[in-house]
């Protein structure tokens, strides 16, 4: 979606596609701090509100990734606990729902014995934590901790496997 920013007058875009549309458009409708101009024909904001949009798609897409790899690694039992879950947890403001539904997961995958490994091409997989007991620490990528820590202010952990974004 292209956007006025109004703090520096330049137009940007801002993209949020996990079907392949760009549904920002439909994400920003209720939110007041974004206004269509008619007579421009483009959505304008202030510098605070594209930031704080940037920050929730970073976070979304975060989740994203690993939604991509619970369905590819686990049966669809499996998928259906983890997505129930996820959706107890996302009973929270619209800004909190990337962390809590990653810190799910991760909780999930931790009652369950499982372990976040990270490729060096950068994809990951959840692998029985007896699996990785004989692979190099540095290797594993991010904690459970450290998943859960973002929920208590800790700047989300970035993945950087491009996600498949399909639900």
């Amino acid at each position: 979606m292209k956007i006025l920013n109004t703090t520096t007058n330049q137009i940007e875009n801002l993209t949020y596609s996990p079907t392949g549309c760009d549904c920002m458009g439909d994400l920003t409708s209720s939110d007041v701090s974004f206004a269509y101009n008619r007579e421009t024909e483009i959505h304008e904001a202030e510098q605070s509100a594209i930031d704080w949009w940037r920050a929730w798609i970073a976070a979304q897409e975060e989740l994203d990734t690993l939604w991509a790899s619970v369905k590819e690694d686990f049966d669809d039992e499996s998928v259906k606990e983890i997505r129930e879950a996820v959706e107890r947890a996302q009973d929270c403001d619209m800004e909190d729902q990337p962390r809590a539904g990653k810190a799910a997961i991760m909780e999930w995958m931790r009652e369950h014995d499982y372990s976040l490994k990270t490729y060096e091409d950068g994809s990951i997989a959840f692998m029985p934590s007896a699996a990785l007991e004989y692979e190099d620490a540095e290797d594993l990528g991010p904690s459970p901790d450290d998943i859960i820590g973002c929920l208590k202010g800790v700047e989300p952990l970035a993945l950087e496997k491009e996600p498949d974004r399909e639900f």
